[in-house]
């Protein structure tokens, strides 16, 4: 066996599709180069729960190079990431130490440093005893069945999608096990490492350049707020590492943006195909454990009362947690989530939910911001509590007649007894629908009900709103009343109930609403079938 095998310097590995059409296999410098001076591409073996994880590593090697690896210095971020594939080649020997061995896939000896393997000081493999003949068995493992994918399903798998698997595991991957723990940018090993950012565009190369610059932008930040040291460890997969406690590195021993390795992984050849081999460890690679994940990650938002990262629950990016990121008082927007140049019109959020022993899924969105939303004046004008109080009293009004709905299905389900168990969780696949319809609707409205509570139009826009509402929910309790399987004898009175605690209720609490929605034909009762 050749001592090195496939090195990303010089090995085109990386299959790429331009613009046009064209497919083509490209090394990281030309990645980079090509990134850099604005020219999109996708990535074509590629899967979606790992793009942000690989936009994070060449953002943050992009951003290592131009501070350390003398590609250009701070004033001059636009030049630097614009060079061409031979100067990213040197600045990235350089950030290695002048060790190509760094960003080979294989390296025979293993005192050597290979792509995010990091030298074995033992210099063999008996502690290595998980082995992977697939890459989907080594990225995030806890994602297959989340993902529909079942492990090991690569049949002939390329070095590019081993590449890819190191990439997603060794920042990404949290806590698996006895002796399996995660990053240190996360809030615990059962937390997440999310993305919340803003962008003009998204697509590769608008963003890498955005987030490659704000990663240098905040180094000085970083070394003050977290004790980094600008020439502390960069690429951790450098560093011999035998897996013991006293081997772990401190916030302080690291550089700003480093690049993390959070397991003892080495590839190796059997025949014609790649292997993978894991050995356990008896501490984080980087103990940041009181930090709570907070450790100025660009795209992670923090929690003001407590200091933690945010851990995104199995629902994801719901209208209520995209309200609380964009409009609320209770987290630090990070970074990369504040508007840095013209027309970042998107808000993004990307997160590869994580659970106790288990993936909860990918979840992401895209928010498309108002032209208002797009300025820096707006979040520091009075206008965004504006935003904020209306945004929550479309909230608190969605949450008065999702109970409604609620109510009205106990009613329906339990047919009709006087006495209502409140608590009947039938009723939750009926509300869950409630509450996709409204996330559908919420910041469209929101844009409308925040420029009419301006004008002074406050009961305009509530009554507006409720109706949107009241609609929803009586479109669904009537979806309800044909669906749900009551018997004969009771179902006049199971339906008549239902209807007396919708009408009732809504009479009650949304007197306008309800008129205004009777008034556009909307007046009947809903019919007993």
């Amino acid at each position: 066996m050749a001592e090195t095998q496939y090195n990303l310097l010089t090995d085109p590995l990386l299959g790429t599709l331009c613009r046009d059409g064209t497919r083509i296999d490209r090394t990281l410098p030309e990645i980079l180069a090509e990134l850099g001076q604005g020219r999109e591409l996708e990535f074509t073996a590629l899967q979606r729960h790992q793009q942000h994880p690989w936009h994070a590593f060449l953002t943050q090697l992009a951003a290592l190079a131009l501070a350390r690896g003398g590609l250009g210095a701070p004033g001059s971020v636009g030049k630097g990431l614009a060079s061409g594939p031979d100067a990213w080649r040197k600045a990235l020997l350089r950030l290695s130490g002048g060790q190509s061995e760094a960003w080979c896939l294989v390296v025979e000896d293993l005192s050597k440093p290979a792509f995010f393997q990091p030298p074995v000081p033992e210099k063999k493999l008996l502690a290595f005893k998980n082995r992977y003949a697939s890459p989907d068995e080594l990225d995030l493992l806890l994602t297959a069945k989340n993902h529909d994918i079942k492990t090991a399903r690569m049949l002939s798998p390329r070095p590019e999608h081993w590449i890819y698997s190191l990439v997603a595991l060794q920042t990404f991957q949290g806590f698996s096990g006895r002796d399996t723990y995660g990053v240190s940018r996360m809030n615990g090993g059962v937390s997440s490492r999310p993305c919340v950012t803003r962008a003009a565009r998204d697509s590769w190369s608008s963003r890498f350049r955005r987030d490659a610059g704000i990663w240098l932008e905040e180094r000085s930040r970083l070394v003050s707020d977290f004790g980094y040291s600008p020439k502390g460890h960069a690429l951790l997969w450098m560093v011999p590492w035998n897996g013991g406690k006293t081997a772990a590195f401190s916030l302080g021993d690291c550089d700003p943006g480093f690049l993390e390795v959070c397991r003892r992984v080495r590839l190796a050849t059997a025949g014609n195909r790649l292997v993978a081999y894991q050995a356990p460890t008896k501490a984080p690679r980087v103990e940041a454990r009181g930090r709570k994940g907070n450790t100025g990650e660009v795209w992670t938002p923090v929690q003001k009362k407590n200091g933690a990262s945010l851990t995104m629950p199995g629902a994801g990016f719901t209208y209520k947690r995209v309200r609380e990121l964009l409009l609320g008082n209770d987290w630090e927007p990070p970074p990369a989530a504040r508007i840095h140049g013209e027309n970042e019109r998107l808000w993004i959020g990307r997160v590869l939910v994580r659970g106790q022993g288990k993936t909860e899924g990918y979840k992401e969105r895209i928010l498309s911001l108002p032209g208002k939303l797009q300025r820096r004046a707006f979040w520091k004008s009075p206008e965004v509590d504006r935003y904020g109080a209306v945004s929550e009293e479309q909230i608190a009004l969605a949450g008065e007649i999702r109970k409604i709905l609620h109510n009205s299905l106990c009613g329906l389900y339990q047919g009709g007894d006087e006495q209502l168990d409140f608590r009947d969780n039938r009723t939750n696949a009926w509300t869950a629908r409630l509450e996709t319809r409204i996330d559908e609707i919420f910041f469209p409205e929101l844009w409308k009900n925040a420029v009419e509570a301006k004008n002074a139009e406050l009961e305009t826009w509530k009554t507006r709103w409720q109706v949107k509402l009241l609609r929803f929910a009586l479109e669904i309790l009537e979806a309800a009343m044909e669906s749900i399987a009551i018997p004969a004898a009771r179902r006049y009175k199971a339906v008549a109930k239902a209807e007396s605690i919708f009408w009732g209720s809504a009479n009650k609490k949304h007197g306008d609403a309800v008129t205004a929605l009777r008034s556009q034909g909307n007046h009947n009762p809903t019919a007993i079938h």
